[in-house]
């Protein structure tokens, strides 16, 4: 993506049409923050983690920022060439591109950007990461609404296709919640297993509004061999 934003602007810079550097230019910056973006939301996860809000009444996994802002970055990107292909048409500027269907490119992905920002405004309005308390567990942003009781919880898994994703099934089979590393902060096979054990013990729930820490060494110490 890097490089191919580096060619983009290459043609802008040895273009002798000004539409087309103006254009293009707006392209290449887009593909640039596309690419640094995913770059460093990937690297940011990092597997065998955990992340957890150390703040009592619930254990809450929480998704790094690294996973969040990029994403902000990205839809913004996506106005640049709209902005560029809005000032081509509005100082009359000659066209850069053939078709009207390749000159609407611009404006695609411009309507794109604004629905990736509306979307995350909507998602706001559910709590980010995963929380458990002894009530039930509740979440995640950006993969589903949940508000389930424990005993709504009828399976937690992980399926793997392509990457690790939590799977958290209601009672009934409906609906399926699938939440990868990102939206969690932490690695889905061992947040898995901590959302299993509590669902499995309600015994040792009380301790869930106690804290996350305390939480995670309830269950490291019930779990642990012998």
């Amino acid at each position: 993506m890097v490089v191919t934003s580096v060619v983009v602007g290459l043609i802008a810079a040895v273009s002798d049409e000004l539409s087309r550097r103006i254009l293009f230019g707006a392209l290449a910056v887009m593909l640039m923050v596309i690419g640094i973006a995913l770059l460093i939301t990937f690297r940011g996860v990092v597997s065998r983690a955990l992340t957890i809000d150390d703040r009592p009444g619930y254990l809450r996994f929480v998704p790094l920022r690294v996973g969040t802002v990029p994403v902000l970055f990205i839809a913004v990107s996506l106005l640049l060439p709209a902005g560029a292909q809005l000032f081509i048409d509005l100082n009359g500027l000659p066209e850069p591109w053939g078709s009207r269907l390749t000159r609407s490119g611009p404006y695609i992905l411009g309507m794109i950007g604004i629905a990736v920002l509306v979307m995350r405004i909507v998602r706001l309005r559910v709590l980010a990461g995963l929380t458990l308390t002894s009530r039930g567990v509740t979440g995640i942003r950006g993969c589903g609404a949940l508000d389930w009781s424990w005993e709504e919880l009828a399976q937690v898994s992980v399926v793997a296709a392509p990457a690790a994703k939590l799977s958290l099934l209601r009672a009934g089979g409906a609906p399926l919640i699938t939440a990868p590393a990102l939206s969690l902060g932490s690695d889905p096979n061992l947040v898995a297993s901590l959302v299993e054990f509590y669902r499995q013990h309600p015994e040792h729930r009380d301790v869930l509004d106690v804290g996350g820490v305390e939480a995670v060494h309830r269950a490291e110490q019930a779990l642990r061999p012998g």
